[in-house]
């Protein structure tokens, strides 16, 4: 996900490990906290 911000150009890159028998998140899930996670870096570039 890239996303610029007060002439500030952002990169998330999100990657999710799992360790033991837990199954990793599926795709929408993970994309969703990019976005969540993104937003939150916007809002305190712009603080």
């Amino acid at each position: 996900m890239v996303f610029r911000t007060s002439n500030v150009i952002v990169t998330v890159s999100y990657r999710e490990e799992t360790s033991g028998p837990a199954e990793a998140p599926g795709s929408a899930e993970l994309q969703e906290r990019a976005r969540k996670l993104a937003r939150s870096l916007a809002d305190r570039l712009e603080e």
